[in-house]
């Protein structure tokens, strides 16, 4: 959400912070934090309430309650198998879509392998369309994320789809909605969060900076 200088929140709905900060998620029914992507922008006050001191933007907490914790626990039952690349493959997950996609300021993301027979338009938690792997050093490929995707033409709903409480968000280049879900790679910036600092390109044969104009 945008805030405008001087704007609160309160923080019984929302937690917030600043970049390199951390609020006390003892206080806070909470599992999941994302933050602002600007320094110095909100200031914790007595009550609950953070003020924003200079334009910024700033990101929802997701609540973790039990039926949430039960879905995620459920697609990484569905998923599990598929640290096993070759088993991935063998369900399907055969289409790359992607190099290792980064963003050299935000973190990560990795490799797109797609089961193209899924994606139909239909949205079924056990069933993403897309594994997302990153590349370790000994050339193999590490699960972190699953991404589900439904194409535009696909959708007739005026609202983007959804699923566990979080809109898709659109990808104008691709023609579909997307959503991150990482759920084998803790992600510092929020389960669905596009981008992951915790994910390296490092070792990959192909690569892709999305901010270098010239890739």
């Amino acid at each position: 959400m945008e805030l405008e200088v001087g704007e609160q929140i309160d923080f019984s709905v929302v937690a917030l912070t600043a970049t390199g900060d951390t609020v006390d998620t003892d206080e806070i029914d909470i599992e999941w934090e994302w933050w602002s992507t600007s320094t110095d922008v909100f200031t914790v006050e007595p009550g609950g309430l953070a003020t924003a001191h200079n334009p910024g933007e700033a990101f929802c907490v997701v609540e973790a309650t039990a039926e949430m914790n039960r879905k995620l626990a459920d697609l990484r039952q569905a998923t599990a198998t598929f640290h096993n690349f070759n088993k991935a493959e063998a369900a399907g997950y055969s289409v790359q879509l992607t190099p290792c996609l980064y963003h050299s300021e935000l973190g990560g993301m990795g490799y797109h392998y797609a089961n193209l027979a899924l994606m139909d338009g239909s949205i079924n938690l056990l069933e993403p369309e897309v594994l997302v792997y990153e590349p370790k050093p000994n050339g193999l490929l590490r699960l972190v994320a699953v991404e589900y995707i439904v194409p535009f033409d696909a959708w007739t709903e005026e609202d983007p789809p959804s699923l566990l409480g979080q809109e898709y968000l659109p990808n104008e280049e691709g023609g579909f909605y997307a959503l991150h879900v990482w759920i084998w790679r803790q992600n510092p910036r929020g389960m669905f969060f596009d981008w992951n600092p915790k994910v390296s390109c490092e070792h990959a044969d192909e690569s892709l900076d999305v901010t270098d104009p010239g890739e």
